[in-house]
């Protein structure tokens, strides 16, 4: 069975600081979208905590996870998009799109230069 066949299941385009308490605690898969940039990678990083904060993980474009119990998260409260900058040779450097502060503001979202990196061996 794929992920997100049955049950609740919500749609994020964009990152979100606290998703819906509906949500939260009865999120168990996860699935991305898929890459819409053909020059650079888009990755989401999937927080256990709201306001981007606690443990994460990060996902590259079109891929699933079935259990995020696995990957020791026990919610999923807070999603970044992240964009690929540049790649060395094992290491890979993002730049992800934080909301506009105050949070909840229904207005465009800014590129924020924090950067992150990540292993390529990693998920």
């Amino acid at each position: 069975m794929e992920p997100n066949q049955l049950g609740d299941w919500c749609d994020i385009c964009d990152s979100n600081e606290l998703l819906s308490s509906t949500f939260v605690w009865r999120t168990k898969s996860i699935c991305t979208s898929g890459n819409t940039n053909p020059f650079r990678k888009t990755y989401w990083l999937i927080y256990e905590r709201s306001h981007f904060a606690g443990p994460y993980i990060l996902l590259s474009a079109s891929k699933c996870i079935d259990d995020i119990n696995q990957y020791k998260l026990s919610a999923t409260m807070s999603i970044l998009i992240c964009v690929e900058k540049l790649t060395a040779k094992w290491d890979v450097f993002v730049s992800c799109q934080y909301p506009k502060r105050p949070w909840r503001e229904f207005s465009p979202v800014n590129w924020h230069s924090d950067y992150k990196i990540i292993s390529k061996s990693g998920t």
